[in-house]
């Protein structure tokens, strides 16, 4: 099966408060990459239908983006965020660019992914 691109959507939900949504992330591809080193501090939600054996979702980060060199981005604890159930999770580095990638994935699959990205200026 080809790798598909999920197109992410971003709103502002309040000053210095962005959300950026791929939704129904249903097949082994990249999600487009948010550009937002402004706005360091930032949580990941991914929720939907999982089924046995099914989707692994990678967050990945690059300073080059595009087909450039992506690696997995950790939590505060240095765990790889490689997100196998519906949680949510901090990001602890803060690349020029970020995307989710799912690495497996099952026909009934589907998912959302929720970045928030938010100044540390309050």
């Amino acid at each position: 099966m080809a790798e598909i691109t999920v197109t992410g959507v971003s709103d502002w939900i309040s000053r210095g408060v962005m959300r950026t949504i791929w939704a129904n992330f249903n097949s082994t591809g990249n999600g487009t990459q948010l550009e937002a080193p402004n706005l360091p501090d930032k949580t990941v939600t991914v929720y939907g239908t999982y089924v046995s054996g099914g989707a692994t979702v990678l967050i990945q980060g690059s300073e080059v983006g595009g087909t450039g060199l992506w690696f997995t981005l950790n939590d505060p604890s240095q765990n790889a965020l490689s997100i196998a159930t519906g949680k949510t999770e901090q990001i602890l580095e803060n690349p020029r660019y970020i995307r989710p990638r799912m690495s497996a994935q099952a026909s009934t699959t589907s998912l959302n992914i929720v970045i928030i990205s938010q100044s540390t200026r309050r």
